[in-house]
Order: C-alpha cells, then structure tokens, then sequence
C-alpha cells in the first residue's frame, strides 16, 4: 500500500488504526483519491496520486501469507509481474482484482499476470472485457494449473464461484443499494478471510457475497458477526 504525505493521508492511517489494520506501507505524495459516479452506469473518476509510483519493490514479502492486487490499473505494471510470480515461489497466496480496466487496457499482461495467480476476482464487464470475443474456455483454462478459484460477481444478483471441480451460483436477497460503491472490494475481502478461517469455498462463497451485499445496504464495512446474523436470517 501507498498513502500520501497529506493530511487525507493521516486520517487513513488513523481510521486504519481505529479498525485494528496496521499500515507498513509507503508514505509519499498526494493520496489516491477515486469519486464513485453512480447513474445509469457506474463511473469511476480517479486521481492516482502516490498509487502512480508504486513500484513493485514497495512491498515487503517475509511473513505475509497472501498479496492482493487490487488497484492493476493505478499501479505501474514495471516489475508486477516479477512481483507475483516471487510471491508465488515463495508460497504465498496471490489475489488479483481487474478492476475496471481502461479502453486502452492491456490484455497480454492481464493473461501473463494470471499465470502466477491464485484467485481471480471480476465482474460480469470485466470477463467480456478480457476475453474480448474469446471462447470462456481460454480464461477457465487456467483452472486446476495454478489458479484456485475464480469468483464472478453479478452484481445485486450474487455472483459464480469457480474451481476445478466446477462451479457454484451463490443468490443473495436483493436490498436497497445505499453504498453500491466498494460492495465488491468487501466482497473480495471476505472471501479471502473465509478461505483463511477455514471455511469450506461453497462457504466462503456465500460469506462474501453476503458481505458485500450488506455493504451495499449501507453498512460501511460489516462484522463477521453481522454477516452471520445476516446469513441466518435469510438462510443461506
């Protein structure tokens, strides 16, 4: 991670702190910003800031058991993919979110980067993006060589699990979307953290989009405890 010498930079690392996270990122520049534009379509307007510079060797590896690249496009791609293929010989875990890839996006590295993945993170947009007229057979190829698991997020729908056994359609109940904004970054998160707690991926699954579906609802960042609740309530 990579926050600003700003004073937006200082109220991140204290929420941060407030929720139990401990920042050991890099400290320069302005801070990233992203404003949500939500109408017809969602829009996303981003100042990069310090997240422009971030070099590879800006993240430390001894003792972390999963990276997560959540930001491809504002990250320099210099080194990403020497980066993910060190972390994966060094057994650690590795996630990467596509995460509303630009016009001009370039799908060669998308696809090199994927071979030193474990968990592949997009939606419904971003798969026909990728693909781009592409049988679905070249992105599932990689299943069962490598990656683990690929999660399909459908929006208010839920989303599809996939490994190489198959796949699982997880169905959430639909909700007033009052933060949409994140709802996928929450999911992403709790399907790690799942994983990690040692819940089964069927379970893992249903967890996450539970997550972020109660993110959508308006709660900021919910707690194992209110998903579980959630989850019961709705039996899923």
């Amino acid at each position: 991670s990579c926050v600003g010498e700003d004073d937006r930079g200082e109220a991140l690392i204290r929420w941060m702190e407030e929720h139990g996270v401990r920042f050991e990122g890099v400290r320069r520049g302005r801070t990233c910003v992203t404003l949500g534009i939500q109408g017809r379509e969602k829009m996303f307007l981003t100042y990069h800031g310090c997240l422009g510079g971030l070099r590879p060797q800006d993240a430390p590896l001894d003792g972390v058991e999963h990276l997560h690249i959540g930001g491809l496009w504002k990250i320099s791609p210099d080194g990403l993919e020497a980066l993910v293929r060190r972390a994966r010989e060094m057994g650690i875990e590795v996630s990467v979110d596509i995460s509303n890839p630009p016009a001009d996006g370039d799908r060669d590295f998308v696809f090199r980067l994927l071979n030193h993945v474990d968990i592949l993170f997009l939606s419904e947009w971003e798969m026909n993006w990728l693909l781009n007229g592409k049988p679905f057979e070249k992105l599932f190829s990689y299943l069962g060589r490598g990656m683990k698991y690929i999660l399909l997020h459908k929006g208010e729908e839920g989303g599809v699990l996939f490994s190489a056994e198959g796949y699982a359609e997880v169905h959430v109940p639909r909700v007033v979307p009052r933060i949409p904004t994140g709802a996928g970054d929450v999911t992403n998160a709790a399907f790690v953290h799942a994983i990690h707690s040692g819940k089964d991926i069927h379970e893992a699954a249903n967890f996450a989009f539970c997550a972020g579906t109660i993110r959508a609802s308006g709660v900021l960042y919910p707690k194992e405890k209110e998903i579980a609740t959630f989850m019961e309530m709705n039996k899923i």
